[in-house]
């Protein structure tokens, strides 16, 4: 009896192919009408037109659909019973636990008639919006980053929905997919055709995956070698497709993804620290396992935040430390402006904002999963953490620690802070507290009003391989750390003004293991189980060498992690631990103030040099498939600071320090003379009267 109203559609939709075959373009994701902007009235009145089009089918659709077509819940699950109680060990009292569509085939473009509440909850689209349109919605919006990732899969799911088959045939795909927010996801596609009260239908089932995701991210990440990668994993997916017999879909998929894991590249990730938080309320429950990224970069009111972090993204740099202005405990003498905080504190918001706004618009939000920060916030911004908490998992990004700026903190302060840092740890939107820039009476009052909150589980401190080695007090805090099971952080790991640069054991280290000497340094950081906040990066590709990227007009995600790469393929960090001998600032100093000034120039330069030393024969050797181009290092940090700010003994700032010009040095002889000189000029003559 509907016959005429199924031949009606089917005319709608023939005219719809036809009018996007003369547009010249293809229906992501179909919307409400609106007028697209041309540079003609015929564009204009084309594409409007051809969107009204649009709508009046699906609407149409829909219309059949509700109207035809009585889908529940319970009659999918009484056809495919044996499917789904064999993925997902499902029963008639479950519910609708697993996230499944129908679809029909015999309708125009093969719409949607049926999802299930699971499906609304993975893909953020509610069930009236879906009904009656085609599954491509889910799909990347831009075509062509969906043909990239997708355009194999998309063909084999077309021809296995072109035209009605046996019940029980089966097709398995691996696709990139997107959520209603634009947030990207890994999807597991099964469809197998099926009949429900005689009519064929094809069910869908979708299975996020969260298994090794941060190794799954960087498939987004457009090389040529990743894309190889990509298809072995799906090759993988469907060549053990045999095991659904007797495996879940989730332990299919974690199955699938660890074989394939096997034999990845090493040089796709940094290590990571793994340590274990104790359960807060009983010490007999299990502990829970945090994963800390080696290496994170800082983030400052001062710095420019899209060029940093994208840069930071393109060198495999996956962490950032996001620095929250304020007053710490070292500042309570100094005058500032009651205002002047918290208005940097609303700029800096601000700019948080711009920057995952920007790295949405080129798309680097697609590695948004495997991309972390961690905050620091001095005690009178505390506040401020729940507003970029928000903020950055609304983009999809995770929260790592928070760390609370502790330096000559008052006890009763420290207790408050830790309340509220407790707070937001219970509730689940942190993995992990800490203190930074605090010694040892810090750890004291922490273990004294403290005990009841949140366990402590990372130390932030300034720490650099002389500091270590000379200093008893800093030895035995690190020790300390260590039987609580507190994770170090170190930063400033040259020392106070980048002052190792001048120590010629420490550079002679470096050379030897044809390493960069900040580089080198993060090796022994490694070794000693510490991770590292750096202030910037220093690797980058030869101007003059053309990298093969992937193919495809859209630059997005077309880079090579250099910094991963070269970091990877350097000595292991055990056999850096034992040449990683250095003097203290104060020996460097007293050497420095010893030797003439000439020479004191020439270990300057020589220093500066270091980092300049491009050592492509070691490097080239060693690298394969997508690490063939060559990179080079620049000066990894500027130069020394001022003798001033170093003989002070206090704490470098966490700020890049800017370079030193050596006309601006204090200099005794020079300061008389000019002053000499400032006495010598006669007065004019309106001061003395004429």
């Amino acid at each position: 009896p509907a016959t005429n109203d199924v031949d009606e559609l089917q005319a709608q939709r023939t005219v719809l192919e036809l009018n996007e075959q003369e547009s010249g373009t293809e229906e992501s994701q179909p919307k409400e009408p609106r007028s697209q902007f041309s540079l003609t009235d015929a564009g204009l009145q084309h594409r409007a037109t051809s969107s009204y089009e649009t709508y009046d089918f699906l609407m149409s659709q829909r219309t059949y659909i509700m109207s035809h077509t009585d889908m529940s819940w319970s009659k999918v699950l009484k056809s495919a019973a044996g499917i789904l109680g064999a993925l997902f060990s499902v029963s008639q009292d479950s519910g609708e636990c697993v996230a499944c569509a129908v679809a029909d085939p015999l309708l125009p473009d093969c719409p949607l008639i049926y999802i299930s509440s699971k499906f609304e909850e993975l893909t953020g689209y509610y069930r009236e919006w879906v009904i009656g349109r085609n599954c491509r919605f889910l799909q990347p919006k831009v075509k062509e980053m969906n043909m990239y990732y997708n355009e194999e899969e998309c063909m084999a799911m077309r021809e296995f929905c072109r035209e009605v088959k046996e019940p029980g045939s089966r097709i398995i795909t691996l696709l990139l997919n997107e959520s209603a927010t634009d947030l990207p996801f890994w999807n597991l596609l099964l469809m197998e055709h099926i009949e429900i009260e005689g009519k064929p239908y094809i069910l869908g089932v979708q299975t996020n995956l969260e298994y090794e995701l941060e190794k799954l991210t960087e498939l987004l990440v457009r090389t040529d070698g990743r894309r190889e990668q990509l298809s072995r994993l799906r090759a993988i997916c469907k060549g053990e497709e045999r095991k659904l017999e007797r495996l879940t879909m989730q332990k299919f998929a974690a199955h699938c993804i660890k074989v394939w894991s096997l034999n990845l590249p090493r040089t796709w990730l940094l290590p990571s620290m793994k340590y274990r938080i104790q359960s807060r309320h009983h010490t007999s429950q299990a502990s829970k396992r945090v994963m800390l990224p080696l290496l994170g970069l800082q983030l400052t009111k001062d710095v420019d935040m899209f060029d940093t972090v994208s840069k930071a993204l393109q060198d495999g740099i996956r962490h950032f430390c996001l620095f929250v202005p304020g007053r710490s405990g070292a500042d309570e003498g100094k005058f500032s402006h009651p205002g002047a905080d918290a208005a940097d504190r609303h700029i800096m918001t601000l700019r948080i904002a711009v920057l995952l706004n920007k790295l949405k618009e080129k798309f680097y939000h697609y590695l948004a999963p495997a991309v972390s920060f961690s905050i620091v916030t001095c005690p009178d911004s505390v506040g401020v953490f729940p507003i970029l908490r928000q903020m950055l998992r609304s983009k999809g990004y995770n929260i790592k620690a928070w760390l609370l700026q502790s330096a000559k903190i008052r006890p009763a302060v420290l207790s408050s802070c830790w309340k509220a840092m407790t707070a937001e740890y219970d509730a689940g939107e942190v993995s992990a507290l800490g203190c930074l820039g605090a010694g040892a009476n810090v750890l004291e009052a922490w273990t004294e009003v403290c005990r009841g909150g949140a366990p402590l589980a990372v130390w932030a401190m300034e720490m650099h391989p002389g500091k270590l080695q000379e200093d008893s007090r800093r030895k035995d805090l690190v020790r300390s750390l260590q039987d609580l099971g507190v994770k170090c952080i170190c930063y400033n790991l040259l020392g106070p003004g980048n002052i190792l640069l001048e120590d010629q054991n420490f550079i002679e280290a470096a050379d030897e293991y044809q390493m960069d000497p900040m580089m080198f340094a993060v090796k022994w950081a490694e070794a000693q189980g510490f991770a590292v906040l750096l202030s910037q990066l220093w690797t980058e590709l030869d101007e003059d060498e053309e990298v093969e990227m992937g193919e495809g007009e859209c630059v997005a995600l077309n880079f090579h992690t250099n910094f991963v790469t070269m970091y990877q393929l350097g000595s292991h960090a055990q056999s850096c631990l034992g040449r990683a001998c250095c003097n203290t600032p104060e020996r460097i100093l007293a050497e420095r103030s010893s030797l003439g000034m000439g020479r004191r120039n020439a270990i300057n330069r020589r220093s500066s040099m270091t980092t300049e030393i491009t050592r492509r024969s070691s490097v080239e050797s060693r690298f394969q498939g997508e690490h063939s181009p060559r990179v080079r290092r620049r000066q990894s940090l500027p130069p020394l600071d001022s003798r001033k700010s170093i003989d002070s003994g206090s704490s470098a700032s966490l700020v890049p320090i800017p370079p030193r010009n050596s006309k601006t040095m204090p200099n005794p002889v020079r300061e008389r003379l000019r002053r000499s000189k400032e006495d010598m000029v006669p007065f004019p003559a309106e001061v003395i009267g004429g």
